[in-house]
């Protein structure tokens, strides 16, 4: 249903504020786009976020980047040469998550990635939320990843 809208505002000349807004969710579910590995619509994405709503821009494109990379799609256009390379936090829920994800316990996993984002400290956190994704589509839980990612990205006024 919201690829039905997404093909409506798409019509035109370039990408809409429409598009720019609803495409990266729609990749994030997993709706096949290819203009989202596009340059133009990433940053058209970027700016937008920027004009929007200028306070909360750079958290919500670090939490997109991070969770297209999650997903498998690097966001090269949306990095900042200025942000110092940041760590994974290194939460022993984390570690436990990622080593049930590495045994394919699905089971654990799943349950292991519900106390992760119960945690405050974690479920507000843009790498911690990446490595939820990441361990559940390890796991055999793409579907489930990419729900979560879309849940996040909701959750963080994207």
């Amino acid at each position: 249903e919201a690829t039905r809208w997404y093909d409506i505002l798409k019509v035109g000349a370039g990408p809409s504020a429409g598009t720019a807004l609803l495409g990266p969710l729609l990749f994030l579910a997993g709706v096949p786009l290819p203009e989202m590995g596009s340059s133009q619509t990433l940053l058209a994405w970027r700016d937008l976020q920027a004009r929007l709503d200028p306070p909360r821009a750079a958290a919500r494109v670090r939490m997109l980047r991070h969770l297209m990379d999650a997903v498998g799609a690097r966001a090269l256009e949306l990095e900042d040469p200025g942000e110092a390379a940041a760590a994974e936090p290194g939460s022993p829920l984390l570690s436990a998550l990622r080593r049930a994800a590495e045994q394919r316990l699905m089971g654990e996993t799943i349950l292991r990635t519900a106390a992760a984002m119960a945690e405050p400290g974690l479920r507000e956190n843009a790498l911690a939320i990446a490595a939820a994704v990441r361990a559940l589509t390890e796991a055999g839980l793409g579907d489930d990843g990419r729900g979560l990612a879309l849940e996040a990205a909701l959750a963080a006024g994207l």
